[in-house]
C-alpha cells in the first residue's frame, strides 16, 4: 500500500499516528518524503484510521493506491511513475528514445562527432563511458575525470542530456554535472552503491545484471525509489544463457514483460547484448516495434579504432541508416515521437 500527502503537517500527523499503532510502515526520501509504503498489504488498522479521521478520509484515490507487490514504488498499480521529465524534456509512454554514444570516452574529437550527429536529427540523449567495468585489468579502463569533463563540453555545447556509468561510491561526488548516472549490471544488486546514487535525487539508468530475474531486477528498482531517485529507467543487456555463438541473449520478452510488470521507463541495449554492430542493428530495429520506451546502442564515428567494444559500435553512417529504419516503423506502431 502507498499513501502520498500533499500537505507536510498531515504527513508528520499521520507519521505519528502509525508509529503510536505500531504500524510496520516505510517512508520514501526527497521528492517521495510524502510518501507512506505500508510493508503489510490491506492492512486492517490502516483503513480503519483513514475512516476516522476527517484530514486522512480526504486521500483522493490517485493518493491511495493498494497493491500486493513486493515493490509497490516499481509496480504497475504506482501511477507516480508514468513518464520522465528530465531538463525540461517531457517523454511520454508512446515515445522512444535514443541513447546514443561510444562504449568509452576517447576523444573530444570523437565523442563531438557523435553530439553532432544527434543535435542534427533532434536527438537529446548521448551516452558515453568514462569509467570501465572491464573483465581484464589489462583493458582499458576509461579516461575516468577527464572523461566526464569531455563528456560535460560535449553535452553543453549541443545542449544534449547525458548518461555514464558510476562504478564506486567514491566517485559520487564526480557526477554532479551527469544528467543520468547509469548502474551497470555488475552493480545491479550493490545495494550501497544504490542508496548512494539515489540520494543525489537524480534520474538512474538501472542495467539488469546477467544473471538477474525480472524479480530481482525490479527489487533493485525499489531501492532507488525508495532511497530517493528522481526516477529509474529499466534496461535489458542480455542475459547469460547456454548459447555460445552471442555475446549474450537479448531477452526481447523480458523486455515486454517488464512493461506489463511497472509503470517505469524500460529499454534495450542490443550493443552488448549481441557483441557484434551488425546483430545489435538488427535487435534495434526489432525493439522499436514492441512497447519498450528506448534503446541504448553504442555509435563511435571510427569503431575500428575504439579503445573498447568497437566491433558492437555502430558508425554514423549506420546510426543514421537505423534511425530512418526506426522512423519509419514507429510510425506503424504508434504515434509517439523519437527522442
Amino acid at each position: 500500500m502507498i499513501i502520498k500527502f500533499a500537505k507536510e503537517d498531515l504527513t508528520q500527523r499521520f507519521k505519528n499516528t502509525l508509529e503510536v499503532n505500531h504500524v510496520d510502515f516505510t517512508m520514501g526520501k526527497n521528492d517521495r518524503s510524502n510518501l507512506f509504503i505500508i510493508n503489510k498489504v490491506f492492512d486492517g488498522l490502516v483503513l480503519k484510521l483513514l475512516l476516522k479521521n476527517d484530514d486522512f478520509n480526504r486521500i483522493g484515490d490517485s493518493d491511495f493506491i493498494i497493491t500486493d507487490s513486493p515493490y509497490p514504488l516499481v509496480s504497475k498499480e504506482n501511477t507516480l511513475n508514468e513518464g520522465l521529465n528530465i531538463n525540461g524534456l517531457e517523454i511520454n509512454e508512446n515515445d522512444l528514445i535514443l541513447i546514443l554514444g561510444p562504449c568509452s570516452i576517447d576523444s573530444f574529437k570523437n565523442l563531438d562527432a557523435v553530439g553532432k550527429f544527434l543535435s542534427k536529427n533532434n536527438l537529446h540523449f548521448i551516452r558515453g563511458g568514462a569509467f570501465k567495468p572491464r573483465t581484464s585489468p589489462y583493458s582499458f579502463q576509461g579516461m575516468k575525470e577527464d572523461g566526464l569533463e569531455i563528456l560535460k563540453e560535449v553535452k553543453e555545447k549541443y545542449n544534449l542530456i547525458s548518461v555514464t556509468e558510476i562504478l564506486s561510491e567514491d566517485d559520487i561526488s564526480k557526477f554532479d554535472d551527469v544528467d543520468i548516472i547509469q548502474i551497470g549490471a555488475r552493480n545491479m544488486q550493490n545495494f550501497s552503491l544504490l542508496k548512494k546514487v539515489a540520494s543525489l535525487n537524480k534520474v538512474v539508468l538501472l542495467k539488469r545484471g546477467f544473471s538477474a530475474t525480472l524479480d530481482e531486477f525490479l527489487s533493485s528498482a525499489e531501492y532507488l525509489l525508495l532511497y530517493g531517485a528522481k526516477n529509474v529507467i529499466l534496461c535489458e543487456r542480455g542475459i547469460r544463457t547456454f548459447n555460445k555463438d552471442t555475446r549474450f541473449t537479448y531477452d526481447i520478452s523480458s523486455l515486454i514483460k517488464l512493461k506489463e510488470m511497472t509503470n517505469l521507463m524500460v529499454i534495450g541495449d542490443p550493443s552488448h547484448a549481441s557483441g557484434e554492430s551488425n546483430l545489435a542493428y538488427s535487435l534495434g530495429v526489432c525493439s522499436s516495434c514492441s512497447p519498450i520506451n528506448g534503446l541504448m546502442l553504442e555509435v563511435h564515428p571510427h569503431p575500428q579504432e575504439a579503445l573498447s567494444d568497437g566491433e558492437e559500435s555502430l558508425n554514423i553512417k549506420e546510426a543514421r541508416s537505423l534511425l530512418r529504419t526506426i522512423k519509419k516503423l514507429r510510425k506503424i506502431y504508434n504515434d509517439g515521437k523519437i527522442i
